[in-house]
């Protein structure tokens, strides 16, 4: 779904401490609000949302002696991320 970022602002800056803080210990700790500053997501801001499906995404498939090696999560998540934004490309506007 591409525009669910605008859906909610935070209510401090990415470069706080807050948000460092964050980043540091590998949580979100960080708040955000949406429409009539109610906190935590209950109500968003009213903004347009394009859900898109694309095509079907092949993983190979492996047989059960063989091992997932790095080298493949690298080739698959590449793949992934180059449908992504191929996706993205086709329908951003």
């Amino acid at each position: 779904t591409f525009g669910a970022n605008q859906m909610y602002q935070r209510v401090l800056d990415h470069t706080s401490i807050w948000c460092r803080l964050s980043s540091l210990l590998q949580m979100s700790l960080v708040v955000w609000w949406g429409r009539w500053h109610i906190p935590m997501g209950v109500a968003p801001y009213p903004v347009p949302l394009l859900g898109v499906i694309g095509p079907i995404f092949a993983i190979p498939l492996l047989a059960k002696d063989q091992v997932i090696t790095d080298e493949l999560v690298e080739q698959v998540h590449a793949q992934f991320c180059q449908a992504l934004q191929n996706l993205f490309d086709e329908y951003k506007h």
